[in-house]
């Protein structure tokens, strides 16, 4: 692409785009960012969590958790299924997770009746963030 040259940006990512070129602020943009895509999946959950120091993935947006998890559900790398994204940087679609041998329940969440789960890092970097997506029904699931 030559410098200067514009994108042409999927019509699906669009609102993603249009935010993210926006003037809101991070928070702001992740709570969006989450909403568009549960909306887009049709998820029951989706939940962003952000590697922060200490190797520990903090839960930062969510929509349809139980209120008031934001900044205290927490996973140290490698711990839960989350974790264990967060560490290898390999998406993990489960049609069932509960039977994961890594799967940790957190029952503060509200999300324990949610068996189909989809994991992936959200990029490369090695602070990177976690976004997770959860159903009660059989859905497609992106390809890894």
């Amino acid at each position: 692409m030559e410098p200067g040259a514009r994108r042409r940006v999927p019509p699906r990512l669009a609102p993603t785009a249009r935010l993210m070129a926006g003037s809101a602020t991070a928070q702001d943009r992740l709570d969006q960012i989450v909403r568009i895509v549960a909306a887009e999946m049709v998820a029951e959950v989706c939940s962003c969590y952000i590697m922060r120091a200490g190797e520990v993935l903090e839960l930062f947006a969510d929509e349809r958790l139980r209120a008031g998890r934001c900044n205290r559900t927490r996973f140290r790398a490698g711990e839960g299924l989350v974790g264990v994204v967060g560490a290898t940087a390999r998406p993990l679609p489960l049609a069932d997770a509960q039977p994961h041998p890594d799967f940790a329940y957190r029952p503060e969440d509200g999300d324990g009746d949610l068996p189909r789960c989809w994991a992936c890092r959200s990029c490369a970097r090695p602070r990177g963030a976690v976004l997770v997506v959860q159903n009660r029904t059989r859905a497609q699931l992106p390809p890894t």
